[in-house]
């Protein structure tokens, strides 16, 4: 069990509903919020949380009603952890210039504009709350990749969800929360053939995911505590007692010799990004399943650990932030 909160929107059908049932299963109390009352009272009795699932029915394109459902939630539980902007909508699969300015602002309100509301309040209270922080997860969709025929409104509000996430993750850093992005498919509905796999922020396998559960690809973006510090990352990565990475990888400026199992760090900040660095630090396994690299970052699914890593991580959240930013630097 968990004391966790959660806000999932469109938690009435879909993914939405999915991801209210996997959390709840999971111990979370969440709020499930939608439109129509009589889907989220059946979400909420088909989990046989009780008091743990809260149905909100609300119109989360207007503010005010926003403001309302998280005060709500605040006022239940006393924080939010995490946020999951699932809510979205298409229009009609037909040309442009034949869809009218109501369609084309349905979905700008719902798809975008719901979505900034939610993000703020959320923000507001994981800013707040002891101990400060949460995690904000944004619905995305691969259209904002791949556009499909007649979906301009849908097409460019994925888009604009992808500029949401990334600008106010920029913020993030001083008060340990991150936004999200993930990629789906309209109406919370999953692309034919996609499979489950959400993962959290460290990159493993989260809550979310369940056997069978159809969804799409999510992929998120960070959630830390603070922003790297290269000094702090350069440590870590060449202290025999935290990273060790020179057991492995040649470090350009280590003062020791050298292991040779896997590719010199020259240049890996120009190679990959922080993305991908993160995930590699936190569990290699999922790039290279053959790959002898420690899982930095996950606690599940190992063996023969020693008794003083039990149930904990290698490296913390913000060690793992600061070997991001140290590897970042090796150009």
């Amino acid at each position: 069990m968990t004391n966790k909160v959660a806000l999932v929107t469109g938690a009435g059908t879909g993914i939405g509903k999915a991801a209210a049932l996997a959390m709840l299963k999971d111990g979370y109390r969440v709020a499930l919020v939608g439109r129509r009352k009589e889907l989220l009272d059946r979400t909420a009795a088909d989990s046989g949380a009780k008091d743990r699932a809260m149905p909100l029915p609300a119109d989360i394109t207007q503010p005010a009603e926003v403001k309302r459902i998280f005060t709500r939630v605040k006022e239940a539980w006393g924080r939010l952890d995490v946020l999951f902007n699932n809510a979205g909508m298409g229009a009609p699969a037909i040309p442009m210039e034949d869809l009218s300015v109501e369609q084309w602002k349905a979905v700008v309100d719902i798809n975008l504009s719901a979505m900034f509301f939610c993000c703020q309040e959320a923000i507001r209270i994981m800013k707040a709350q002891e101990p400060r922080g949460g995690r904000i997860i944004n619905n995305g969709s691969i259209s904002a990749h791949a556009p499909r025929p007649y979906s301009v409104a849908y097409t460019a509000t994925k888009h604009a969800v992808t500029g949401l996430t990334k600008r106010h993750d920029d913020g993030r850093a001083p008060h340990g929360r991150g936004p999200r992005r993930q990629r789906g498919a309209p109406h919370g509905e999953p692309a034919a053939g996609d499979q489950c796999a959400v993962h959290d922020h460290h990159g493993h396998q989260d809550a979310f995911c369940r056997p069978g559960m159809k969804a799409a690809v999510f992929l998120f973006l960070p959630m830390v505590a603070f922003a790297g510090d290269p000094a702090k990352g350069g440590q870590i990565v060449l202290s025999r007692a935290d990273g060790n990475c020179l057991l492995c990888h040649a470090v350009p400026g280590a003062d020791r010799p050298a292991g040779n199992l896997g590719p010199s760090l020259a240049g890996v900040g120009s190679r990959l990004g922080a993305d991908e660095l993160r995930s590699r630090l936190v569990d290699a396994s999922r790039f290279n399943p053959g790959s002898v690299m420690p899982p930095y970052g996950r606690v599940e699914g190992l063996h023969a650990v020693a008794p003083q890593y039990r149930g904990k991580p290698l490296l913390t959240d913000q060690e793992i932030e600061d070997a991001v930013a140290f590897l970042l630097t090796l150009k």
